[in-house]
């Protein structure tokens, strides 16, 4: 257990944050125990004087409780003990109620946070990071997970709050018989011991939950992504099959906790039942207690053994739930998450050229380079297009210039300047992409156009849409630019959507644009329309194209032919009609 607890050690800054609640929230959980302690206290001179009488007001052990009372203007008598013990109990519940209030308000800020910095920490991880790592899993590691972790600290608090507890109950029954506290004690360690097989059938359940919760999340996203492709070739029956498979492993896995609870909370009943029945045999058959003091123990066990049971729950919950506190630790973690370095250079604007020296990249396997030893210069407004194969590295080039990776090998400059000593926004400011497929929000049109910019004026927004050629369908949405489009913008076309993502770059006005294959996917006639729209963002950029349709780069500056990673021929059109056997032959092959 306490190996369980302390992984929750690797989150002591978020619980420094709030020191002052946690101070407030251990003086609360002693008060209780002191409630708790003094309410025990009154309970025996309570039973004493009810067997003994008036002769328990001078001659009991209690005496001087007595005296005490009087000295506070308390008449002692059965009604005065019951009155303290019923406001003592009201103080306890009224102590235990603003503990649970404090803990509310500060686990709750705490899991926040947590949640919060899980999110950031994934999001500005550089593009290797999410090789290793599922969509479900992330959705299930700041979703479901952290609130296991939230959950994991409310049960720790539980077990010290009714550790507590326990510890004074354990106080008051040593005052009244020593050895059965002893045999109390070594009950409850054989209750502890008992428990560990069934924690540690937890421990892998819960671990194995948290995997079956992150494949369904990725299973049910997939789907999701991919309705289309499951409609088109009618494979519903095909995904429901592999869907109960998944509830499948769900269940069982329930099962398997169910079990393992179900079985704790056996042994816990029976020891709890023995413990009872063992206590009041020892205590009359061997030593000998009077009736008062039998009873009294006996309530002190009464109130131990829903302590022993919530400590239990605790150790079982928190058993269940560490792989959820293993998952967190891992994003956590600064050694888990690839680092990208950015610089603090502010680069407001691109004045002469960009260098590329020597790069090589490979993904995972250092082994096979996507790219290899390309080095280039291009020069400001240039207009440059790259051709090639699917694979030949052309997409990853693109993703090198917009620092979603870094080269395995080699530099990129700008005007003489590493970008990697660039600040991340300064060089963000100075590239506007826009790709085939482009992504769009579940939020209104505006908004997604927006998405570009920190703000912008309703000029400058209408400008952008104008000059995208979206201001007509725009205006025929039901809502105009106000109307929200879903999921994925299942709500546009495909050539709609790329001129929302063009409406982004105008607005965004950067002096480099890459347009990677944005017209490959259209009609002509959507082609032609947005082929205008690219070519008025043209204007005073430099610009790298990725091409698709050779016919669309004819009058660029410099057409670079990759093949396996390299860069193995470069001129204008003319030029490479020509000389260029690798791009004659891909022109040759588009005329027919």
């Amino acid at each position: 257990m306490l190996h369980d607890i302390k992984n929750l050690w690797i989150f002591r800054e978020y619980f420094w944050v709030y020191k002052k609640r946690l101070i407030l929230l251990i003086c609360l959980i002693l008060s209780g125990a002191i409630f708790e302690g003094v309410g025990l206290g009154l309970f025996f001179p309570l039973m004493e004087y009810i067997q003994e009488g008036e002769s328990f007001l001078e001659e009991g052990k209690f005496k001087y409780l007595v005296v005490g009372m009087k000295m506070l203007g308390i008449i002692p008598g059965v009604l005065s003990f019951i009155l303290i013990i019923f406001s003592i109990i009201v103080g306890r519940f009224a102590v235990a109620y603003v503990t649970k209030i404090v803990a509310a308000h500060t686990y709750n800020p705490i899991m926040k946070n947590i949640r919060d910095d899980g999110f950031k920490k994934i999001i500005t991880s550089p593009m290797k990071y999410f090789h290793s790592i599922s969509s479900g899993r992330i959705v299930s590691i700041l979703h479901d997970e952290t609130d296991r972790v939230g959950q994991s600290i409310n049960f720790a608090n539980h077990i010290a709050v009714n550790a507590v507890i326990m510890l004074v109950n354990i106080c008051f029954a040593v005052f009244i018989s020593w050895k059965l506290t002893i045999v109390i004690i070594l009950i409850a360690v054989i209750r502890y011991k008992a428990l560990a097989v069934f924690i540690k059938k937890l421990r892998i359940s819960g671990k194995q939950k948290t995997k079956i919760k992150a494949n369904m999340s990725s299973y049910l996203i997939g789907v999701y992504q991919g309705i289309d492709v499951i409609k088109s070739y009618a494979t519903e029956e095909r995904e429901i099959r592999r869907f109960k498979e998944t509830t499948a492993n769900v269940r069982n896995n329930n099962y398997g906790i169910t079990y393992s609870q179900a079985g704790a909370g056996l042994v816990e009943g029976i020891l709890s039942a023995g413990l009872v029945c063992f206590v009041i045999y020892l205590a009359i058959s061997m030593f000998k207690m009077s009736g008062t003091s039998v009873l009294v123990f006996l309530f002190i066990i009464i109130r131990m053994v829903p302590c022993m049971t919530a400590i239990n729950d605790g150790r079982i919950r928190i058993a269940e739930y560490v792989s959820a506190i293993v998952y967190l630790k891992e994003i956590f973690d600064v050694n888990f998450i690839l680092s990208q370095y950015w610089g603090n250079v502010v680069k407001p604007k691109f004045d002469s050229s960009i260098t590329i020296e020597g790069i090589s990249f490979s993904y995972l396997d250092k082994m096979r380079f996507v790219l290899k030893d390309i080095n280039l210069t291009i020069a400001k407004n240039e207009r440059i297009a790259i051709v090639g194969e699917s694979g030949a590295g052309k997409t990853t080039f693109v993703h090198l210039l917009l620092r979603l990776y870094d080269p395995t090998t080699g530099d990129i400059l700008i005007d003489g300047i590493n970008i990697k000593d660039i600040g991340r926004d300064s060089w963000k400011m100075l590239v506007s992409v826009v790709g085939q497929d482009t992504f769009v929000f579940n939020d209104t049109v505006e908004n997604n156009i927006k998405y570009s910019v920190e703000q912008c004026s309703d000029g400058e927004f209408w400008t952008a849409v104008k000059q995208a050629r979206a201001d007509e369908f725009i205006n025929e949405l039901p809502e105009k630019e106000k109307t929200i489009l879903g999921e994925r913008g299942m709500k546009l076309s495909g050539g709609q959507r790329q001129r929302i993502a063009i409406a982004r770059a105008f607005l965004r006005d950067s002096p480099i644009l890459i347009l990677d294959e944005a017209t490959s996917a259209l009609d002509s006639i959507t082609e032609s329309l947005i082929q205008q729209a690219l070519k008025d963002l043209a204007t005073n950029r430099t610009m790298i194209i990725i091409a698709h349709r050779l016919s669309t780069i004819k009058d660029v500056d410099r057409i670079l032919v990759f093949d396996k990673g390299e860069i193995v021929e470069t001129g204008t059109h003319q030029e490479l009609l020509k000389d260029g056997d690798l791009y004659k032959k891909y022109y040759n092959l588009q005329l027919y």
